[in-house]
């Protein structure tokens, strides 16, 4: 059973996917590169993360979308509040975790408004994670101290950024020479480019910034955004999942993966 709260303050900052809601159920996670992507981030959270294969942890899902990794959690054992700016989708979470029988504690509202709450109540988790959600903040590295603030001494923070280097190498393969060599490559408003992408460098010096240390880098998606349709669809799931773990850590194929994922510890 969900138990649903709404704190939502429309003053906030950040980007509410309330409009794009069918669009990205089909596009973004609905095909095999959003199945692609939840695989790989959740078994690279479960290699990075003691006990979180084999024992319940807190885990606070900031930007949860339609809560893909909210729900696989909530169904390993885990204590899970999923927390997204975008009432439909907290409700979202909401319909199917009651539908799976999962008790998930969903929250719609900002970062900021609930980083608030949360620290009144001295509220701190064992994981927390923030996937393509914070390169949609009109102040990521503020919203990285405020992440830090949640996490348990001890604990540990997954942050899943889109890559802005996967992005100019694209329009590169592309031939769109001028596009890659632009500095401004923030997406547009109401496409799926995020509005600030970040680069790896600046996300670690976030980071460190605010007292985390990095315990692992991923890519996820190192091939399969480049490779041709019909070789998609002419080799499978397994297939690519299977040279996709081959590269996620490999020099230097995994800094030019459609996102970044990186896991640190408090």
């Amino acid at each position: 059973m969900a138990l649903f709260t709404s704190v939502l303050t429309l003053s906030e900052d950040g980007r509410n996917f309330d409009d794009l809601f069918d669009r990205l159920s089909d596009r973004v996670h609905g095909n095999l590169k959003g199945q692609l992507r939840l695989h790989s981030s959740v078994r690279q959270l479960k290699a990075a993360v003691p006990h979180l294969a084999n024992q319940p942890l807190r885990v606070l899902d900031v930007g949860a979308g339609l809560g893909q990794v909210a729900l696989l959690l909530a169904a390993d054992g885990h204590d899970v509040t999923a927390l997204d700016l975008s009432e439909r989708m907290v409700s979202h979470i909401a319909t199917e975790a009651a539908s799976q029988n999962l008790k998930i504690r969903c929250v719609s509202g900002s970062l900021q408004s609930t980083y608030r709450q949360f620290s009144e109540r001295g509220e701190t988790f064992d994981l927390v994670c923030c996937h393509a959600a914070l390169e949609w903040m009109n102040e990521p590295q503020t919203a990285v101290g405020m992440l830090k603030q949640l996490v348990k001494p001890s604990g540990y923070l997954s942050l899943l950024c889109y890559n802005n280097a996967a992005l100019v190498h694209r329009n590169l393969l592309r031939g769109n020479f001028r596009r890659a060599q632009s500095a401004d490559t923030a997406g547009t408003a109401g496409g799926l480019t995020p509005t600030h992408p970040i680069e790896l460098e600046a996300l670690e010096g976030w980071l460190a910034a605010a007292g985390l240390a990095v315990d692992a880098r991923f890519g996820v998606r190192a091939i399969l955004d480049f490779l041709p349709r019909e070789l998609v669809t002419s080799r499978g799931f397994e297939s690519l999942d299977e040279i996709e773990q081959w590269l996620e850590q490999r020099e230097p194929h995994w800094r030019f993966a459609r996102y970044l994922h990186l896991i640190a510890h408090a």
